[in-house]
């Protein structure tokens, strides 16, 4: 997700996908993926079913958890971007709310947010049935069901790499995950350059001001 935030090409790509402009059948997933050993997240994970076909060896991990505590957890990060509305007319936003919007209505249907308020059914059925394709999907060994808090050993048992000495992240972790990192990204991404606007607008002010005075 953090390439699609930062790479307008990569934006560009998936709105056109996910919207249906292009089709997954018509993509040369191994030449999109040039360079990168991994896929994560939304929207990848969606279209798990052709990047298959063009990578048949690849080894698929789904993470899942208590339906209750990722609900809870989703709920969040959904509050947490909502909060970011009034200003979805400003860059970068104005080009990953759209896609964004698109993508949700994708996963778990365009009545998944009424009034700004996550409709907690519809959001576990979009749950479900993912997890619930990627099983019949993969039921060989190519499929590690993961929970993480399981930590190291059973996923880098699955990827035969050794176990890391670091601890395993836990970045998510408790209720104030997902708002820290929705709010880091934007921040990074649209609050400074806004900020830089405002304080040069407001010096432009500063100094016409003290031109008419003279």
């Amino acid at each position: 997700m953090s390439e699609v935030i930062n790479k307008p090409q990569h934006l560009q790509f998936w709105s056109e996908l996910i919207s249906g402009t292009v089709k997954p059948e018509e993509v040369d997933w191994r030449q999109f993926f040039e360079g990168y050993i991994a896929i994560t997240d939304m929207p990848s994970a969606h279209f798990f079913e052709p990047i298959a076909k063009a990578f048949p060896k690849m080894k698929v991990v789904l993470t899942y958890r208590n339906e209750q505590d990722w609900l809870n957890s989703y709920t969040r990060l959904m509050s947490s971007a909502m909060s970011f509305r009034f200003i979805r007319f400003l860059p970068p936003l104005n080009r990953l709310w759209p896609f964004s919007e698109k993508l949700h209505e994708l996963l778990f249907g365009e009545t998944a947010i009424d009034k700004g308020k996550v409709q907690p059914d519809r959001i576990l059925a979009g749950y479900r049935k993912h997890n619930r394709q990627v099983r019949l999907s993969f039921h060989n060994k190519n499929l590690l069901e993961f929970r993480v808090k399981d930590g190291w050993p059973p996923l880098c048992d699955f990827l035969e790499v050794d176990i890391p000495s670091t601890p395993f992240p836990h970045r998510n972790v408790g209720g104030k995950g997902p708002a820290k990192i929705l709010a880091n990204a934007v921040g990074r991404l649209s609050l400074l350059p806004i900020l830089s606007l405002l304080l040069l607008i407001v010096l432009s002010i500063g100094f016409v001001f003290l031109i008419s005075q003279k």
